[in-house]
């Protein structure tokens, strides 16, 4: 679709050529004249960017920006003038004008400066519908959660860095987005790197880039991830996997924002703000050695522990509407439900996938279901069957004496860490046995591979 322009100008020969010059560029123009005509196509048209004299007439530019500010407000705005001055520029950059230009700058520098301030404005764009989406997949009413959600909208107001842990599923670059796009640096990048399954060469090249020669294929400058993110966020997913060599250059970045290029000994400035993310037990990495302490501290300033989906059942029914309706949008079907029986057995379930799963799960039952009802045919086996759920906290009731206190022993560790919101110490108090032995409980629990929602966090002095 042709981007909207409106030329807001009171020289008729002026909007007539710069009118022409624009359509043959292929966007779709609209003029006015006066106040009066620009507030009225700007209630009737979309506009993408304005085209604004800065005297309009007795009129003066940017009184009429405001006012049409308060009729819509997304668009880009260029100010152009035959009397430019240095405090004219600087007082329409403080009303938010994107760029500012004289008339006798000519049309193709005008048509250049336009090609920029559009770019930008479908970037703006993008960054919105994208906040927009991850906004509404976060939701629930559990508290554990909506206190998540509390600690994400008091960080969006701050640069703190944020150590977002959780199992694999439950939403943690989502999260990330949410802070980025609601916060200070919503208008600049956000810059992910998933740093698993990267040997520490690879890692680093994509953190901070390299220089002409530091490889063998290496024929030019290469800015890395850090250089990309510049006065924006960068999120760095799976923190828990960067080598342990490369540990102590991502420690001296984040301590002084300082980084040098593969093949330089030059050191580089970025401005970034840190938000980093992990399914891994950080604490029982520092104990293996895999993982720096000192790097732990500088990540963990704020934590934020995303709860899994089966500690908070009362929002799986949630979801599950949510990517229905969501799902609806891409089906020749106007319209999709669920059977009572269908949803009693997906909030039974455990879902090791946390959110990931049920969205895939809703997924493929629509793609199946032709009546547009969902029902129990169309949910996958170990759904439909929890008795057949290997590993997996069903509903099914043990036979035998050993497997009873086993299930009653995980619970009751299950409930006191959800009481002491993760703080392994008074939950050991809470069960009356000692920090080493609640450690080696859940130590044994990840070997076997038996689930348990550990809520391993130290909670900060709230703002």
């Amino acid at each position: 679709m042709a981007s909207r322009i409106l030329i807001i100008d009171d020289d008729e020969d002026f909007r007539v050529a710069l009118n022409d010059r624009l359509s043959r560029k292929g966007y779709e123009i609209y003029e006015a004249g006066s106040s009066a005509q620009a507030l009225a196509t700007i209630k009737k048209c979309g506009i993408d960017l304005i085209l604004l004299d800065l005297q309009l007439g007795d009129e003066d530019g940017l009184d009429l920006l405001d006012q049409l500010k308060k009729v819509e407000d997304t668009f880009e705005v260029i100010m152009i003038t035959g009397y430019g001055s240095i405090q004219a520029a600087v007082e329409a950059m403080r009303r938010g004008v994107g760029d500012f230009i004289q008339k006798d700058y000519g049309l193709s520098d005008l048509e250049a400066r336009i090609e920029k301030v559009l770019e930008l404005f479908q970037l703006k764009l993008q960054r919105q519908r994208q906040n927009d989406k991850d906004s509404k997949t976060i939701i629930g009413k559990n508290p554990i959660f909506t206190e998540c959600l509390g600690n994400a909208r008091r960080l969006a107001k701050t640069d703190t860095t944020v150590l977002i842990t959780g199992e694999t599923g439950t939403g943690k670059e989502v999260f990330a987005r949410h802070i980025h796009y609601s916060g200070l640096r919503a208008e600049k990048p956000f810059v992910v790197i998933n740093c698993a399954n990267l040997s520490e060469n690879l890692l680093e090249d994509d953190l901070f880039g390299h220089e002409p020669g530091a490889y063998t294929d290496a024929v030019k400058q290469r800015r890395g991830k850090v250089a990309l993110a510049e006065k924006g966020t960068l999120f760095l997913d799976e923190i828990g996997e960067v080598p342990l060599g490369l540990q102590s250059k991502l420690l001296r970045f984040i301590e002084t924002k300082t980084y040098s290029r593969v093949g330089s000994d030059r050191d580089c400035k970025a401005d970034v703000r840190i938000i980093t993310a992990t399914n891994r037990d950080l604490k029982l990495a520092i104990e293996k050695k895999i993982f720096r302490e000192d790097l732990y501290y500088r990540l963990n300033i704020f934590p934020i522990l995303l709860p899994s989906i089966r500690t908070r059942r009362d929002d799986i029914k949630l979801y599950v509407n949510h990517f229905l309706q969501d799902l609806t949008h891409s089906s020749p079907l106007s319209d999709f439900s669920i059977s009572e029986e269908a949803m009693m057995l997906l909030e039974e379930y455990p879902w090791p996938g946390n959110i990931r799963e049920i969205y895939n799960v809703i997924e493929r039952a629509k793609i199946l279901s032709k009546s547009g009802v969902i029902t129990r045919d169309q949910l996958p086996i170990e759904i439909r069957n929890p008795q057949n759920n290997n590993g997996s906290q069903s509903s099914k009731k043990p036979t035998d004496l050993k497997s009873a206190m086993d299930n009653i022993q995980r619970e009751t560790i299950e409930e006191a860490l959800t009481i002491t919101k993760g703080n392994q110490t008074e939950a050991a108090n809470l069960l009356r046995i000692s920090r080493t032995q609640l450690y080696r409980i859940l130590k044994d629990y990840d070997e076997k591979g038996i689930l348990v929602d550990k809520r391993i966090r130290t909670y900060p002095i709230a703002f």
